[in-house]
């Protein structure tokens, strides 16, 4: 990795600490800058991602090696020669050089740590089966003791572990009629028992997203729209629709189908627009703009429909690989809170479901309090629906990220 990279991973991860935005975010506007190519942007987000998924075990590391507490800039430093020299064999030499050049008064002791860490490499390394588990695979204390309770040790530890990996590229496929995209250039093999996917082992050719002939889309998230069994010309709404992946997979699966696809946020209604009317779709589905806790606009107020699909806003813990940041940011009150938003949507939701309709609560968490625990309270206040189905995916089991979809049908009177 040359100096520069480094010292945009170190600007990149001052930024994430400080600004609160989003770890993605800040890689794509530091790559669009800089102008990086796919090789340079690739090791920039390595080291980046590696230094956020493991900064619990980093950060016991440093107080191990280090008597008084860094500053900011030497902490972010030891972190990433830490983290590059026990966890990503970058070259040693390199990585002390170009490390201790970034870190202005803090040479020495940057120094002094990271030729330690080369000198005790095995030894540092064979203490880690030893840490409390949740230091061992960076987890946040409390959010460790969620998943004991729901999962068990074991079961946690796989989770664990699985977060710490990067997360494989799943394209989901929808082709213009006549088209053959040429699969062996592209690097991409088929998903089993997903046959709309596969699944990305080199570049994608740009053509393919540009065109709208892929959308990256893990399938986990096909569970909610089997549960939803759109039929023809079924009126359908995807009420928290952005950036539009479950739109798509309802298109594709019922392309008669009357849907409306919603959203809350204006940016994530451009998005949304942007994104259906890439991939075609923008023709056959009608998007507007809805925050549906708030005064609903006339032409909604009385509307009912065959078939709702409801993607709440969650604690994103069943996709903590994809979205590094997620363990960094929840708080142990979020669950409640998000709990009354999720529970509110689906009683409001629930108003505009037609008689006999399935309206499908969906989610990418992890937890029972954003899951079952919402489906049983609504249906102890609702004797007039009924659980059809329901399911979850765990990623540490199925191999996917983890998702949770719960099917209720509206009976008529």
């Amino acid at each position: 990795m040359a100096f520069a990279l480094r010292r945009s991973s170190s600007l990149l991860l001052r930024d994430w600490e400080q600004s609160g935005s989003f770890a993605a975010d800040l890689l794509e506007q530091t790559s669009s800058r800089l102008r990086l190519d796919p090789r340079d942007r690739a090791a920039l987000q390595r080291l980046v991602y590696a230094v956020i998924r493991h900064q619990r075990l980093l950060d016991h590391l440093i107080s191990t090696l280090v008597r008084d507490r860094p500053d900011a800039l030497t902490r972010r430093l030891l972190r990433m020669g830490l983290v590059e020299l026990l966890l990503l064999d970058g070259a040693p030499h390199a990585v002390v050089s170009e490390t201790v050049a970034l870190a202005g008064r803090a040479k020495g002791l940057v120094n002094a740590v990271l030729r330690r860490a080369i000198r005790e490499a095995d030894p540092i390394r064979s203490t880690w089966p030893e840490l409390p588990a949740d230091v061992r695979w960076s987890v946040p204390a409390f959010l460790w003791k969620r998943w004991i309770a729901q999962f068990g040790p074991d079961d946690s530890s796989k989770l664990a572990q699985w977060n710490l990996q990067p997360a494989p590229v799943y394209l989901r496929l929808h082709l213009p009629a006549g088209v053959t995209p040429d699969f062996g250039s592209a690097q991409v093999c088929p998903v089993p028992g997903f046959p709309s996917y596969v699944r990305a082992e080199g570049p994608i050719p740009r053509q393919w997203l540009e065109e709208g002939w892929a959308y990256a889309q893990d399938p986990s998230t096909q569970g909610a729209v089997n549960h939803l069994s759109v039929f023809p010309e079924a009126t359908v709404l995807d009420a928290c629709a952005a950036p539009g992946g479950k739109t798509l997979a309802i298109v594709q699966s019922a392309p008669d189908a009357r849907i409306l696809a919603t959203d809350q946020s204006a940016d994530r209604v451009v998005q949304l627009r942007e994104n259906l009317r890439r991939l075609r779709c923008d023709s056959v589905v009608k998007i507007a703009q809805q925050d549906w806790l708030e005064t609903l606009s006339p032409s909604l107020e009385s509307a009912r429909f065959d078939r709702i699909l409801l993607d709440v806003p969650c604690s994103n813990t069943g996709v903590i690989r994809r979205r590094i940041d997620v363990p960094w940011r929840l708080k142990p009150e979020d669950f409640g809170k998000l709990k009354v938003t999720q529970l509110s949507l689906l009683e409001r939701l629930a108003g505009h479901l037609a008689p006999n309709g399935l309206l499908v609560y969906s989610t990418c968490s992890l937890d029972r309090e954003e899951n079952e625990e919402v489906v049983e309270a609504f249906l102890g206040r609702h004797p007039d629906f009924r659980l059809v189905s329901q399911s979850s995916v765990k990623p540490w089991i199925d191999g996917f990220d983890g998702a949770f979809s719960a099917a209720l049908e509206k009976r008529s009177r």
